[in-house]
């Protein structure tokens, strides 16, 4: 019989049997001692010609790390690049193969890649959110029953390491969240504006250099509070970001329209019946070719909504097919809610997910995206909530 003993982080290369007379017995006993011939854990750094004093970090916000830092980035980055090329030989129906070690608050790693069951969304899943959902269980396991409830769990992202299956450092463009990733990123409750993506890069002289950048630079947003409240839009400033302003000017669109905007979606907002589930309500209005479309937040369970723009969004699409242009999005609803802690949480109301998908067809860079807060109509682009250059795989480069 073969015996394949399995240990953390070493592989057994050796089974030794020792028969002995035994000193406290008259019958000889044959014992099988094991003997421990671990084979180290293989450097990565090492394999893939890398030294880490050599590699630039990158970073738009200047992301200052320590040299120990940078080392394990590294090495993590490339234990992600090495589970992503086996899972594109040997689980991929997929055509890419990304993998993500996230390092916790605590200095915990946990490692995860895409899993695609089918090629359908709702079996299929990045390797961003299987790392996450892995790494919360191991916690989630290790508290026990008798623990106090009333204390949280102190699960917080700090890093997340990408790789795809690509050459190493090769593919920039493979080491991005994407648009549904973004989406939980996007959440208060785990992650931090400061919380950091990290990737490999090599130039054309075969120089590698670390990219560093936090979530808060991917998603300028992600801590703005939406909230309706029964001030009239009249009563609201107009805030119109610089990329806004531009495109505003080339539509030729004014104050009024989008004061006219706010106040359909509001209405539309106040009239919904049909978030009654989740406790969130949410409308949207899609203006496509000329034309508005309509959507609200439609609640099944808790769990399973009707995201209302991508709803007001697909009724466009199938009036107009591939000819359909959308010129704004604009959302109405409230974003607040409170835990059992008493806590309060920032689920959001614009869609990244939505914003993420309609981009690479049917919106643009610069559709109009309107949401309103306490004070303010707030008149934004794509470009502004999702700062990034979305391409075919649903991976973008950073401007």
């Amino acid at each position: 019989m073969k015996i394949n003993p399995v240990f953390n982080n070493y592989n057994i290369v050796n089974f030794k049997a020792n028969t002995k007379n035994s000193k406290n017995n008259n019958v000889a006993e044959k014992k099988y001692s094991l003997i421990k011939c671990f084979k180290e854990k293989e450097n990565l750094t090492e394999k893939y010609g890398i030294i880490p004093d050599e590699v630039k970090v990158v970073s738009s916000e200047n992301i200052q790390i320590s040299d120990e830092e940078k080392a394990l980035l590294i090495e993590k980055i490339l234990e992600s690049h090495e589970l992503a090329k086996k899972n594109y030989n040997f689980g991929n129906i997929a055509r890419i193969s990304f993998a993500t070690n996230i390092g916790l608050a605590d200095g915990s790693w946990y490692l995860g890649t895409n899993f695609n069951n089918t090629r359908n969304d709702i079996s299929s899943i990045c390797g961003e959110r299987t790392a996450i959902v892995g790494a919360y269980n191991k916690l989630l396991k290790s508290r026990s029953l008798k623990e106090s409830s009333s204390t949280p769990l102190n699960f917080k992202v700090k890093y997340l390491a990408m790789a795809n299956h690509k050459d190493i450092g090769t593919d920039k463009n493979g080491a991005s969240p994407c648009a549904e990733c973004l989406s939980w990123l996007n959440t208060q409750r785990y992650f931090d504006n400061d919380t950091t993506i990290a990737s490999l890069e090599k130039n054309k002289n075969g120089k590698y250099s670390l990219r560093l950048n936090t979530i808060g630079q991917y998603l300028p947003y992600r801590n703005e509070v939406n909230y309706v409240l029964d001030k009239p839009c009249e009563e609201l400033d107009i805030k119109i970001s610089k990329n806004a302003l531009e495109v505003a000017a080339l539509k030729k669109m004014k104050k009024e329209d989008f004061l006219k905007i706010a106040k359909q979606t509001k209405k539309l907002y106040k009239e919904n019946q049909l978030a009654n589930v989740s406790g969130q309500n949410i409308a949207a209005i899609v203006i496509a070719n000329g034309e508005t479309f309509t959507g609200q937040k439609i609640d099944f369970s808790k769990r399973w909504f009707m995201e209302p723009a991508l709803y007001a969004a697909s009724k466009a699409i199938e009036k107009y097919g591939n000819d359909t242009k959308i010129d704004c999005i604009c959302y109405s609803g409230n974003s607040l809610y409170t835990d059992t802690y008493g806590a309060f949480h920032n689920d959001g109301v614009v869609s990244i997910k939505t914003l993420g998908f309609l981009e690479t067809k049917y919106a643009d860079r610069n559709t109009l995206v309107i949401s309103s807060d306490n004070d303010s109509i707030n008149v934004r682009t794509i470009d502004d909530y999702l700062p990034q250059k979305f391409k075919f795989h649903q991976t973008y480069e950073i401007k």
